[in-house]
């Protein structure tokens, strides 16, 4: 094998697995989600969410990449991010937020 065509060849490889595992991180998130103290968060498709915080609901949008999902809130009493990651069982769990506990999938 010459040298320019192995490198042809390394190159289509990386490619190759680079595009693989894109595919492979991105996560199916859009559903309803519930925390143990009855906090709700609905994911939509198209990057709209919903966040119930007792008789509060708060607007947000959110975008989920390698594992992580960050809601945006469009309002409410604390516009911070919340900052999840996605567990293998499919439950978000938040990063240093001391409001909510574990998301467990409902919907």
């Amino acid at each position: 094998m010459s040298i320019p065509l192995f490198r042809r060849f390394v190159a289509m490889a990386t490619l190759a697995a680079m595009t693989l595992l894109a595919g492979c991180t991105d996560t199916n998130v859009v559903g309803k989600y519930r925390d143990t103290d009855g906090n709700k968060l609905e994911l939509k498709s198209g990057g709209a969410a919903l966040i119930d915080v007792g008789q509060l609901r708060i607007e947000a949008t959110y975008t989920a990449s390698g594992g992580k999902v960050i809601v945006k809130p469009q309002g409410g009493p604390s516009p911070d991010n919340l900052t999840l990651t996605v567990e293998s069982d499919g439950s978000l769990v938040p990063q240093a937020n001391p409001v909510f506990t574990k998301f467990a999938k409902v919907q």
